[in-house]
C-alpha cells in the first residue's frame, strides 16, 4: 500500500530556511550540545516546516527536540552557549526547558 499523494510530496528533510530563523542559534546550540547522541526535532515547529506555514512572526518562538538520554544535562548546555534560562520541568521522566528573550526549547529524552 503507497502513502497518501499528500504524504509523498513531503521532504525527506527539513531545511533550517523552513524554520523560524530566530530558533536556528538554538538548534545549533542544541546540536553542539549533544554531538554523539543526536537530536531529533520534533511537534509542531515540524508540521509548519512540512506544510509551507510561515515561519517567524512577532510571536515567541516555540521549538521541541529530543534526545536519547540526559535531557536535563543537554538542555542546560545550550542554555549555557545561549546565554539563556535553563528550567528543569520534569526530572524523572527527562524535560527541561531553555528560554531566551526571542523564544523556547523544549528538551526531553526519547
Amino acid at each position: 500500500m503507497s502513502a497518501p499523494r499528500a504524504l509523498r510530496r513531503l521532504p525527506a528533510h527539513l531545511r533550517l530556511a523552513a524554520l523560524d530563523p530566530r530558533a536556528i542559534p538554538l538548534l545549533r546550540a542544541a546540536l553542539a550540545a549533544a554531538p554523539r547522541a543526536g537530536i531529533a526535532l520534533v511537534g509542531g515547529t515540524v508540521r509548519d516546516a512540512l506544510l509551507g506555514r510561515a515561519a517567524g512572526g512577532r510571536a515567541p518562538f516555540d521549538v521541541d527536540v529530543t534526545v536519547p538520554r540526559e535531557a536535563l544535562a543537554v538542555a542546560r548546555r545550550i542554555a549555557d552557549r545561549v546565554g539563556g534560562a535553563f528550567l528543569a520541568l520534569d526530572a524523572e521522566r527527562g524535560a527541561a526547558r531553555v528560554v531566551t528573550a526571542a523564544g523556547r526549547l523544549d528538551v526531553t529524552d526519547w
